[in-house]
């Protein structure tokens, strides 16, 4: 939830979105790994558009990706940490 508030508060309303009543946050993965922090990606789908979104140790980033990308990746990631 602290994720998607974050990746929220980089939007900007009338650009990125224009109601927040539907929008959805969807995990591609998310780990917490001992040492290192938290691990994620996902997306935040508004009433405009969908945005990516990574996160590392306590950094987020707003990544410029599509659906396959997003979805690859995420494949990737759990393939490597089953």
């Amino acid at each position: 939830e602290s994720l998607a508030n974050i990746a929220l508060q980089i939007l900007e309303k009338g650009k990125d979105y224009n109601n927040l009543e539907n929008t959805i946050c969807q995990f591609g993965y998310l780990f917490v790994i001992e040492g290192h922090g938290i691990e994620a990606l996902f997306k935040i789908v508004t009433d405009v558009e969908t945005f990516y979104f990574a996160a590392q140790a306590d950094s987020i980033l707003q990544l410029n990706i599509n659906e396959e990308f997003f979805e690859e990746t995420t494949d990737i990631f759990l393939s490597l940490h089953q």
